[in-house]
């Protein structure tokens, strides 16, 4: 019985949640005063944010389960930062299809020094920002 107990609790933490999957994922980047969220896109250190409270920045700053590291920005598309820090194994974010209206899904942000997960609802598509019925959170924003 003691076995298959430890196989069962092996078995649910290989399987992570959705949330953890997404709490694990997010960092806080730090640019100045600007304190806001982003996520890993690949294990080897790709993560991606909202642009334009970093544009000014002379140095990008991303903390990660207790780790600090200095990022590079290596591009930006419309206010999307596309960044990079120097290591591997970082668990990440598949990026996968817009969302619909109507449909539920998570807020994942570095807030109050931890991050949260909380549900939103897409209300639709405007250009191209999604509206929530959630507001974010300071340093929620460049989250997934």
């Amino acid at each position: 019985m003691k076995i298959l107990a430890s196989l069962l609790l092996l078995f649910s933490s290989l399987s992570a949640s959705p949330a953890q999957k997404g709490v694990d994922a997010t960092v806080q980047v730090i640019a100045g005063e600007v304190k806001q969220s982003g996520f890993f896109i690949s294990p080897d250190g790709d993560l991606l944010t909202l642009y334009h409270p970093i544009k000014e920045a002379s140095k990008i700053i991303v903390k990660h389960q207790n780790h600090v590291y200095v990022a590079t920005l290596r591009s930006h598309d419309h206010d999307i930062a596309h960044l990079e820090i120097h290591g591997n194994h970082f668990p990440y974010l598949e990026i996968g299809p817009s969302p619909f209206q109507g449909e539920w899904g998570l807020i994942c942000g570095y807030t109050l020094r931890r991050t949260y997960v909380r549900r939103a609802i897409v209300g639709g598509m405007y250009g191209e920002f999604l509206l929530l019925d959630t507001p974010f959170n300071p340093g929620e924003i460049g989250g997934p």
